[in-house]
Parts: C-alpha cells; structure tokens; sequence
C-alpha cells in the first residue's frame, strides 16, 4: 500500500472510532478466503484497496454474498471515500429497518 492509500484508510478508521463503531485492520477470513484492510463487523463490510478492474470485480463477486465489499481507488479523495462508506451504513440501516418493518407488519 502506498502512503497515499494509508491515509485514506486512515480517514475511514477515524471515521469508525468517532462514531464508536468496532472495526478490525487487515482482516483475513480463514472460512471464506477473504482479506481486507479493514473489516466492520457490525455491518459486514469490507474495505479493501482497489487492485484494477479485473481483480476488484472478482473479489466483489467472491464476496458479495457475505460481505458488502466497499474499494478504495487510486481516483477517489479522502472525502469522497468517507462519504461513500457514509452512504454504505446507511443503505445497510433502512435494508434493516426495512426488514424490522416487514416482520412486525406480519
């Protein structure tokens, strides 16, 4: 990783602690061979570092069953990567309130 690509995670674990929510850096899954820079438990979403088209599209459908992959491009501002990661929780919270709606409405 590059110094460039440091401090743009290192604006999302920021992110993460001033918000108080638990995280974990370079996560490595043993059961489905997933490895990240940084896991979210509490949403399922991993951060991962862009490695070109070809190797993103296919970790995001190795993963995306399990996991709500979210990538860090080379592109991308600091700013634009937190709010994206913004935008992910969320879309991740009205899917769950959602489903609360539709179990009680039952």
């Amino acid at each position: 990783m590059t110094t460039e690509q440091k401090a743009k995670v290192k604006v999302l674990e920021d992110f993460l602690n001033e918000n108080k929510m638990a995280f974990f850096r370079a996560f490595k899954s043993k059961k489905h061979d997933v490895k990240a820079q940084l896991y979210v438990p509490m949403h399922r979403i991993v951060v991962k570092v862009s490695e070109g088209k070809a190797k993103d599209d296919e970790y995001y459908l190795k993963v995306k069953h399990l996991y709500h992959p979210l990538f860090i491009r080379d592109e991308e501002t600091e700013a634009f990567i937190l709010e994206k990661m913004q935008n992910l929780i969320i879309d991740l919270m009205k899917r769950k309130q959602e489903r609360l709606n539709r179990k009680k409405s039952k």
